[in-house]
């Protein structure tokens, strides 16, 4: 990790991540009940070890998508659901804020949140940056594939803890397919249970959708239209609709990094403290 190295977390992934690995972590709140701290102590402690190993951390926050939402009204639907149970329903995403105001008590390390963006599309604007700009290193930290949709040159991390992940071998033993990025039209065909998108052509061959995916074609030259040629449906107007919906709710949102404000709270030392209190953490201290 050099000077310029800049590491980049989809946040929410590291609260969730957090949330359910430390489930021993709760605080007693003024109402007298208990609530999970597993997100907040897990999330200050990376990120905290962060710090000390690049130029820069990166925390991506998650703003809505409207648009998708608009395409698709059952995007994301389901998530959470309730079970009924105050500890096992509490909203991590409350304690959004107090995370963030303790993170960046350190000096190093910003947040990002970009009107209409995702934090899976801040991710992947900075990987696409990244083709273009050799000066920096880029180091991401997330376990969503539709980020590898967007190709570029950067280290992944599926975890805090384990070593960095070679792309190509893992999408070559996922999907078939020898290349270092994920093509856009597995998601566009296959839909994504997790995010709710239904399949834009179900039961479509998955040998003929990996030739199409691997051909000569260049990525930046894939258009849906091509793509609808080559799976002989452009005349299907059912089938272009739901393909065309699935391909604007899959594709990333891409904006020049250059158009991010990279935010801070100017925290004071009795500020973190209070905080760390507020959430039972001991025997931490957060460095500036």
């Amino acid at each position: 990790m050099g000077k310029s190295s800049v590491a980049i977390v989809d946040l929410s992934w590291a609260m969730y991540t957090f949330r359910h690995s430390n489930k021993w972590a709760v605080r007693t709140d003024e109402m007298g009940r208990q609530c999970p701290t597993g997100h907040v102590l897990g999330v200050i402690k990376v990120v905290q070890e962060l710090g000390r190993h690049y130029r820069a951390v990166l925390l991506a926050v998650d703003s809505r998508a409207q648009h998708r939402y608009d395409l698709l009204p059952g995007y994301k639907a389901g998530r959470h659901s309730p079970t009924g149970n105050f500890f096992d329903d509490y909203k991590i995403m409350t304690d959004l804020l107090d995370i963030l105001r303790i993170c960046t008590y350190k000096k190093n390390v910003f947040y990002i949140k970009h009107d209409g963006m995702e934090s899976d599309d801040i991710i992947a604007s900075w990987i696409d940056a990244s083709v273009s700009d050799h000066k920096k290193e880029l180091f991401c930290y997330f376990n969503d594939n539709d980020i590898l949709i967007t190709p570029g040159k950067y280290h992944w991390f599926r975890s805090f803890h384990e070593p960095e992940v070679d792309r190509r071998a893992y999408i070559e033993s996922k999907y078939g397919m020898p290349l270092d990025y994920l093509p856009i039209w597995v998601k566009v065909v296959r839909g994504d249970s997790s995010d709710g998108v239904p399949a834009g052509l179900p039961r479509f061959a998955t040998k003929r959708l990996v030739e199409i995916c691997t051909s000569d074609n260049p990525a930046w030259s894939q258009t849906l239209k091509w793509f609808l040629h080559e799976a002989g449906v452009e005349f299907d107007r059912d089938v272009m609709t739901r393909m065309r919906i699935n391909y604007e709710v899959v594709r990333p949102v891409i904006d020049d990094v250059a158009n991010f404000r990279l935010k801070r709270f100017e925290s004071i030392g009795e500020d973190v403290a209070g905080l760390l209190r507020k959430y039972e953490i001991r025997d931490f201290v957060v460095e500036v």
